[in-house]
């Protein structure tokens, strides 16, 4: 998945005030993004299995 504008908007904020940050305040941030991390992994793999039960669906039969 290519990174949306959005995203790149994101990235360069947090490069901004990464230096600011306390060590509580980053290390709360890497948890989220640990968090976010493992959601889209398991969004992706529920996706992939349900690609794989579609394609072990019998065929319609056209009327």
């Amino acid at each position: 998945m290519a990174m949306t504008e959005q995203d790149h908007e994101i990235v360069e904020k947090i490069t901004r005030v990464l230096p600011k940050m306390t060590e509580l305040q980053k290390t709360k941030l890497l948890a989220s993004a640990q968090t976010l991390v493992m959601i889209f992994d398991q969004s992706a793999s529920e996706g992939a299995e349900e690609e794989g039960r579609k394609d072990d669906d019998p065929k319609p039969k056209s009327a």
